[in-house]
């Protein structure tokens, strides 16, 4: 998923702070849970389900990408610490 489609499934912006990200998430999250079952059977017509654990995925998978991202903003850059060159093998000891 791309980050792009995560800020349009949780409905916030690339600048947005994490706090609206799992509020949105929260929000979106419930909307698409299943009803507890009432205490008592309704006789009639049984309602259609009111939840979808599809939309219920891809909200949990667009919080994921949202904070995987923000991990990496967070992480020192790999470039700043200069690799260990390899030992070096000494000129004489080699067979041609």
């Amino acid at each position: 998923m791309t980050l792009d489609e995560a800020n349009l499934i949780l409905n916030v912006k690339r600048e947005e702070s994490l706090e609206k990200v799992l509020k949105n998430y929260e929000h979106l999250f419930k909307a698409n849970s299943p009803l507890p079952p009432p205490e008592k059977p309704v006789r009639g017509k049984a309602s259609p389900p009111s939840h979808s654990h599809y939309l219920q995925s891809k909200v949990f998978r667009a919080r994921e990408r949202i904070e995987a991202e923000l991990k990496l903003q967070d992480a020192p850059p790999a470039d700043a610490q200069t690799p260990t060159p390899p030992p070096e093998v000494p000129s004489g000891n080699q067979k041609s």
